[in-house]
């Protein structure tokens, strides 16, 4: 494999710098929205201004500082304006800042994005804990109904979403880290999995947690199998297939059937029969609609007993039916083609992590939403690299930088 080192341009730098305080400002919003600050004091001019000054900066990088091909160009065009679309329909922008951040990250180190994400994310959620404990933020309590379990969510908006935010963080330092896992790696792992299965009880985040630290013990010691060509036809089409998993067994989920109710009951909590509520009462819709998604676990908002429960847990759920049919299968189909560049790059870590996100998503709503999910963006640098693969074989990847 042939490297050219090349000094690095002052315009590189301005670009870098000009992405990140974007990137920072967008998760800095994101991660707001998912704790109960937004309960203490009202910030939505702060925010406001926040993503407009990314879009600035990310507008500035790509228009002064990036290139980009007519083939890349025409992916933008197609995924930025689908994406508005949906968002108007919708009347749910978040979404944006997923897309700005991805279509920005052209040139951008991937783990730099990755530990841009660690470090903040691990001083938010830290920041939000305290203040929970201690009485500045609230620190809401709910009973599992089928357990008697007392969960609390630390000052996020749901016990399961403080999980999450565990999850994805771990998620990252495995990224990142540079050396090979040791005992006390996996004593921590475990402790922490302790912690949340007693505070949180929040199931899906604990076996994802375990399931992460076998996976990356395996990658460490018998890295090899995660470069066989099964692996890597697992790593490309798993989003695709959970995604039409999720929404074919939703469609299908009867209420009045003793089997589904108890398979519901006992993998999905209940989600099934809230995704099929959704879908009876709004449907789908090419590019997406205003749904009110109400959950009885956050108490700020007004919660409309005549509609009940409507939160849909499921990601891929909530893309087909609030950013609409065309969108969720644009997001599939990069998704795909960005996983298949993943793992044909060797980059068997993403591919890993990838898989792990993918099956999480079939009950979480984290797939597209930059305050937990930070590999979510950096696809953008394979959406829209100028890499090149070639090999003779699966597993020794010559790769071509242009």
């Amino acid at each position: 494999m042939k490297i050219t080192i090349r000094k690095a341009s002052s315009t590189v730098k301005a670009g870098d710098a000009a992405y990140f305080l974007a990137f920072i400002l967008l998760f800095m919003c994101d991660f707001y929205n998912t704790t109960t600050f937004k309960g203490l004091v009202d910030i939505t001019f702060l925010l406001n201004a926040a993503r407009v000054l990314s879009v600035i900066l990310i507008t500035v990088k790509c228009v002064y500082i990036d290139s980009y091909s007519i083939k890349h160009l025409i992916v933008i065009t197609l995924l930025v304006g689908v994406a508005a679309i949906s968002v108007f329909s919708s009347n749910t922008a978040a979404l944006l800042d997923f897309i700005l951040l991805a279509v920005g990250c052209r040139g951008i180190d991937d783990k730099k994005i990755v530990k841009t994400y660690f470090v903040f994310g691990t001083i938010y959620l830290l920041i939000t804990m305290v203040c929970s404990l201690t009485g500045v933020i609230e620190n809401y309590s709910t009973i599992r109904a089928t357990t008697g379990t007392l969960r609390y969510s630390f000052g996020i908006v749901y016990s399961t979403d403080f999980a999450a935010h565990v999850f994805f963080l771990i998620l990252a330092f495995h990224y990142i880290r540079d050396r090979r896992i040791k005992l006390l790696d996996i004593i921590i792992h475990i402790l922490i999995v302790a912690f949340l299965n007693r505070y949180c009880d929040s199931r899906l985040s604990e076996a994802m947690i375990l399931m992460t630290l076998i996976l990356f013990i395996i990658y460490d010691f018998r890295g090899e199998i995660f470069g066989s060509r099964v692996f890597g036809f697992i790593s490309t089409w798993v989003t695709v297939g959970c995604g039409i998993f999720s929404v074919v067994i939703t469609n299908l989920y009867s209420g009045s059937s003793v089997a589904w109710v108890a398979i519901d009951e006992l993998l999905f909590s209940n989600r099934l029969k809230i995704g099929k509520k959704v879908i009876d009462m709004y449907g789908f819709t090419p590019f997406g609609q205003f749904i009110k998604m109400q959950g009885m676990g956050y108490k700020v908002y007004d919660y409309d007993t005549s509609i009940g429960t409507t939160y849909i847990d499921s990601s891929y759920l909530q893309i087909i039916l609030i950013y609409g049919t065309v969108f969720f299968v644009i997001m599939m189909a990069a998704y795909t083609y960005c996983a298949k560049k993943v793992y044909l790059s060797g980059n068997r870590k993403l591919s890993i992590i990838l898989v792990l996100i993918a099956v999480s998503c079939i009950i979480n709503q984290y797939l597209t939403n930059i305050a937990y999910n930070p590999f979510v963006v950096i696809f953008g640098t394979y959406l829209l690299s100028n890499r090149s693969f070639n090999s003779a074989e699966v597993g020794r990847r010559k790769i071509v930088l242009k």
